[in-house]
């Protein structure tokens, strides 16, 4: 099996120092979209925050890919997967921090 996955870079810190989130996850697919380190994405209409919360709409924004892993995860049924996690670091600061303070009011308890 395999997973392509979109992941976009934060820098936001944890309540609990044992925790690591550095990431979103907005997307998967099953097929490998090919992206390549410093390539130019448009990502349109993500949701990002609640969809009931007044003013948390879909958002769209320029990011650029800054980090790229592979991963294999083996499964002893015969159900292992090859990951591939792509990083996307959104290219205008006012959209990041936009988004993290949605993060934020979203997960009070942990950041």
């Amino acid at each position: 099996m395999f997973e392509y996955k979109i992941n976009i870079l934060f820098d936001i810190e944890s309540k609990d120092e044992n925790i690591k989130f550095d990431s979103i996850f907005i997307a998967k697919f099953k097929f490998d979209l090919g992206l390549q380190l410093d390539e130019i994405v448009e990502l349109k209409d993500i949701p990002i925050g609640d969809k009931n919360y007044d003013g948390d709409e879909p958002m769209s924004f320029t990011a650029m890919v800054k980090r790229k892993e592979k991963t294999i995860q083996v499964d002893k049924n015969d159900n292992s997967v090859f990951i591939i996690d792509i990083f996307l670091e959104i290219a205008d600061r006012e959209k990041h921090e936009e988004i993290r303070n949605i993060i934020r009011r979203l997960h009070p308890d942990r950041f």
